[in-house]
């Protein structure tokens, strides 16, 4: 069961829409996901057909996934399934957002970029980014079907002690700490670059282009991006015909 679920919440995102999210995906992970070895019916309530809206974090949806399969073995009524599942969605939600957008994707992506900048090779880096990162993500479904088909109703405190919250802020500290050993890097090499007039040039027109299309929002630094984007623009143009 953990197994069959787990896979099916590889799919939760095939069936999202504006109208039930996450939903729908959700009740076709329910519905197709019943162990008939122990000689359990399908829930005539969570079919292929059913139509929920539901949201939250994809990776995390799988705890909603096992808790609301414990809960049905456990005889829980569909209202009150109903009810749990409309209070898992913000938890697993923000949590989700914290711990994988926030935290765990910049830091595998940083990883992965400090390595190549560092001598590895382009396939290495990818591999590395794409074995961090999907590591991640299949370990939480994973964790997420246990969890939820162990505790039920009850996964929110075993969410509440898995601590994730921490794991998250880790996460985002590490990428920021990654984020300045790139920067750092990157500094350290644009020196080599600083007599490549082209390059300023291609670098100026594009921040004239940035501050065209989004300088509106900037509203008060409109006046400041472009000067900083002429700045650069002028600086390429007198590299280039300077010395002629």
């Amino acid at each position: 069961m953990r197994l069959r679920l787990t896979l099916r919440s590889l799919l939760i995102q095939a069936a999202w829409n504006p109208t039930d999210l996450l939903g729908t995906g959700l009740a076709w992970g329910l519905g197709g996901g019943r162990a008939t070895a122990e000689g359990a019916e399908p829930d005539p309530t969570v079919d292929v057909g059913t139509r929920w809206h539901f949201n939250s974090h994809p990776y995390l949806a799988s705890v909603a996934m096992g808790a609301l399969e414990a809960m049905r073995r456990a005889g829980a009524t569909s209202d009150e399934r109903d009810r749990f599942r409309v209070a898992l969605r913000g938890p697993l939600g923000a949590m989700g957002d914290a711990l994988v957008w926030a935290g765990g994707l910049p830091a595998a992506l940083l990883l992965g970029g400090t390595v190549w900048i560092l001598g590895a090779s382009p396939v290495g880096a990818v591999i590395l980014f794409l074995a961090l990162f999907n590591g991640l993500h299949l370990g939480l479904r994973w964790w997420g079907t246990g969890v939820g088909l162990r505790h039920g109703r009850a996964v929110a405190l075993a969410f509440q002690r898995a601590n994730l919250g921490g794991w998250a802020e880790r996460a985002r500290g590490a990428a920021v700490v990654l984020a300045g050993v790139v920067t750092g890097v990157l500094s350290v090499v644009a020196v080599q670059w600083l007599d490549r007039p082209l390059l300023w040039i291609a670098a100026g027109g594009i921040l004239v282009l940035a501050g065209q299309r989004k300088g509106m929002a900037l509203s008060g630094l409109l006046p400041a991006a472009f000067a900083l984007a002429l700045v650069v623009l002028g600086f390429g143009l007198t590299l280039l015909f300077g010395g002629s």
